[in-house]
């Protein structure tokens, strides 16, 4: 069986999903996987449920999966109305303030990661670390996405990767979702 793996990011319009999603995007193609790429936006205003759905794998992809292996609730509507197009091995990233007591949660403090701003950020460290991706490489998309309009901000989005990689390492269960070769076959 090939690897094919579905992703859903959801939370309000302004919680930076799409951020998430386009740079986790970005490390995955450069790593030599193949992504399939959707997005639901229901509001442009702060509040609204949005969704950024990444399927990756060896591909290659041509539609979505309505059932998820990974998703990241960033809000608590997200997981009340994906819950249940998770799959039996699914793994389910929320903070702890709205995560539900289920096997596969990995509730996240994300408040003791980094300003609420940056939860984005954290997140998207986290998924690096649960699909085995180098920090570095999710690092460059960062930097990439910031570049010379906001240097200010680059030392700040690293330390909260690599406080939430750390936190990763001790708290996110064996799971079957690290990638292990992509297109090409080199390990990312």
């Amino acid at each position: 069986m090939s690897l094919d793996i579905h992703l859903l990011i959801g939370g309000e319009a302004g919680q930076g999903l799409v951020t998430i999603g386009q740079l986790l995007s970005k490390a995955l193609v450069r790593a030599g996987y193949e992504v399939f790429v959707s997005q639901s936006y229901h509001s442009r205003i702060r509040g609204g449920h949005n969704t950024f759905a990444i399927r990756l794998g060896a591909g290659p992809f041509f539609a979505p999966r309505v059932s998820i292996d990974i998703l990241v609730a960033l809000n608590a509507e997200t997981v009340a109305l994906h819950r249940g197009q998770l799959t039996g091995r699914a793994l389910l990233v929320a903070d702890v303030s709205f995560a539900p007591d289920l096997p596969g949660v990995i509730a996240v403090p994300f408040a003791e990661l980094g300003p609420e701003q940056l939860w984005n950020t954290a997140a998207l460290a986290l998924l690096g670390n649960i699909l085995g991706l180098p920090s570095e490489a999710l690092y460059q998309a960062v930097e990439g996405m910031l570049g010379k309009k906001h240097p200010e901000a680059l030392a700040e989005n690293r330390e909260i990767m690599e406080k939430s990689r750390e936190w990763a390492a001790t708290h996110v269960p064996e799971h079957g979702f690290a990638l292990t070769g992509g297109v090409s076959g080199r390990r990312p």
